[in-house]
């Protein structure tokens, strides 16, 4: 799986679809409303890209109220093989069901519409390119080319401390003048070395209070910073203590 994919524990044997259908599931789950109500609030550019987008992007695209475009990049080619085929297909998820009713009673209060699988399909529109690429190698042309960039668990799962400065430098070069950056990631009281525990050394590296010196050094504004020990039960089975995000300005 991707380093996007870094909330769960699986293997590259373990089906795509399989891991998408329960990396969120909008039950009992405060991770997905957190990553939810934050890609609500502050996502809201035209042009959206989602770094380490893993088999879930066409999820994420969900919150997203005003893009127009979305771009996904991911490491492994069978994560973007998975949302492209979904997205070819017209394919509807049950957590994306899911995700919509809490998006449209929780978030935007207001009722459901009529044909939730149209909703869903209407929304693969936005989905322009899938991309495979490394978040810590700069993608040529992406530069100022976005209004909103979001990394969802994905910066948790590279392995040192260069590598996640890096990727927080190759974000701000791909967002336009006042554009916004949203991270989000799980944080373990300590690095286990599990081959299939998909967040790297980084997670103990780096915790919340080294967030506004890195983002500073590449002259991020930083606007906001929390963490919160609030995760569901599988989460918290796999070591996970808390959840930390970031949102900073260009």
């Amino acid at each position: 799986m991707s380093v996007g994919a870094s909330r769960l524990t699986t293997d590259h044997h373990e089906c795509v679809a399989d891991y998408a259908e329960h990396y969120y599931t909008f039950v009992n789950d405060p991770d997905a409303f957190l990553v939810a109500e934050l890609i609500s609030r502050f996502m809201t550019g035209r042009k959206v890209l989602d770094l380490g987008c893993g088999p879930v992007h066409h999820i994420h695209m969900l919150f997203l109220r005003n893009a127009q475009e979305t771009v996904g990049l991911d490491v492994d080619q069978e994560n973007l093989d998975f949302v492209s085929s979904c997205k070819e297909n017209g394919q509807i998820l049950k957590n994306q069901l899911s995700a919509l009713k809490y998006l449209y009673f929780y978030i935007l209060k207001q009722p459901l519409p009529s044909n939730p699988e149209k909703a869903i399909r209407d929304c693969y529109d936005r989905i322009k390119t899938l991309r495979q690429g490394s978040l810590v190698d700069r993608v040529k042309g992406y530069k100022n080319a976005f209004d909103s960039v979001m990394e969802i668990g994905s910066f948790g799962g590279l392995q040192s401390v260069d590598e996640f400065k890096q990727a927080v430098s190759n974000a701000h070069s791909y967002l336009r003048r006042g554009g916004t950056f949203l991270m989000v990631n799980w944080l373990q009281p300590r690095y286990r070395k599990n081959p299939y525990l998909f967040n790297g050394r980084v997670v103990s590296l780096i915790q919340a209070s080294d967030y506004p010196a890195i983002l500073k050094k590449v002259r991020f504004k930083l606007i906001s910073l929390d963490e919160t020990s609030r995760v569901s039960k599988p989460t918290r089975d796999l070591g996970y203590k808390s959840i930390v995000y970031a949102v900073a300005k260009k």
